[in-house]
């Protein structure tokens, strides 16, 4: 009975039958949990959260890594945009000596962070926005795209000014920690102003996951391909691109 209802469900194979079940009979906007690959993940359900959180737990969506550097790898990945946790904790599964900081701006979506990421103890979670300087204020706004797609880019058309948000310099986090050796940026336009003004930085950093939202900020995509025109460059699915110092692979 169980497999007839829910076969041909796209989660299927990564939650099971009866967290399928679970989730189909829940209400909106409700969280609950799901297990995906050993990992409690709380999501709500009927947002993008089960979808992101398969994607990369279970899909490995961001396989490519595990070549880049060995299983002992002990660096310090950065989480921009961190949004639930779970490519923190895909990070941590895939290199579980590495130091890992999570960084997100919306409230709900780093309750939901901490949540996920309480039992591990190599993810720290900051409730802030990256940005490249602190001379203005940040505010999140809700551009009607769904909880993944807060962003601290004003005046976009249809978007709902939600509150003021704490914000973190990219300088910073160089600054407090030791060298950062993949980050991953997803902030909704907000990668306009780190390519912009944090270029020097970032060309230190051997690995760039980055989603560009030209959609949003005009031009993003022609700065990021100026800067990392002396690197290796991945397309990778939709919006989502892999940069690499050639360095990293002598």
């Amino acid at each position: 009975m169980i497999r007839k209802i829910c076969r041909g469900y796209t989660n299927l194979r990564a939650i099971g039958y009866l967290s399928v079940l679970k989730y189909l009979t829940t209400n909106q906007n409700l969280i609950l949990s799901v297990t995906i690959k050993n990992h409690k993940i709380y999501i709500r359900k009927g947002t993008s959260d089960l979808t992101v959180a398969v994607s990369c737990l279970f899909k490995n969506e961001f396989e490519t890594l595990k070549y880049l550097y060995p299983k002992s790898f002990n660096g310090l990945i950065v989480d921009a945009g961190a949004y639930i946790g779970t490519f923190s904790l895909a990070m941590n599964d895939m290199f579980p000596n590495a130091e890992i900081i999570a960084i997100e701006p919306s409230n709900d979506n780093f309750d939901l962070l901490n949540k996920n990421t309480a039992q591990n103890k190599k993810i720290k979670n900051i409730n802030s926005a990256l940005v490249s300087n602190n001379l203005e204020e940040k505010f999140l706004s809700d551009p009607q795209t769904g909880v993944w797609g807060y962003t601290t880019i004003k005046d976009i058309p249809d978007s709902k000014v939600m509150y003021k948000v704490q914000t973190i310099q990219l300088s910073e986090i160089v600054n407090s920690y030791k060298r950062i050796s993949i980050l991953k940026i997803d902030i909704e336009g907000g990668e306009y102003e780190i390519l912009k003004n944090n270029s020097e930085i970032l060309k230190q950093i051997p690995v760039i996951i980055i989603e560009l939202h030209e959609r949003i900020v005009k031009d993003v995509e022609k700065l990021f391909f100026e800067f990392t025109k002396d690197r290796i460059l991945i397309k990778d699915s939709g919006e989502k691109y892999l940069s690499i110092d050639k360095d990293l692979l002598n």
